[in-house]
């Protein structure tokens, strides 16, 4: 047979150093902070009460995409209505 060159051979062995982009400490999320901004808010609230972007946005009728995008501000032409929609699919409402 030919040249074994440039074949993988079984087992391979990967080595590699993973970096974490962040403290390894936790530190709490300050919800009263002006920082955070509103997509953080219903993420957090999302995660905390253990619903996946896909139950939320089945619940609140609108599609993950929204619900994502929402989640990371990006969403540029924000509607109450669709904030309303959210809350309530998390059992909150907006406070007058």
């Amino acid at each position: 047979m030919g040249s074994s060159k440039g074949q993988i051979g079984y087992p391979i062995t990967l080595k590699f150093s993973l970096k974490l982009p962040f403290s390894a400490e936790y530190t709490p999320l300050d919800l009263n902070s002006p920082d955070v901004t509103l997509g953080i808010r219903l993420k957090h609230l999302r995660r905390s009460l253990g619903v996946t972007i896909i139950q939320l946005a089945t619940q609140a009728g609108v599609s993950p995409g929204t619900i994502a995008r929402l989640e990371r501000d990006r969403i540029h032409d924000l509607k109450l209505s669709l904030v309303g929609k959210i809350l309530s699919a998390l059992g909150s409402r907006i406070k007058s």
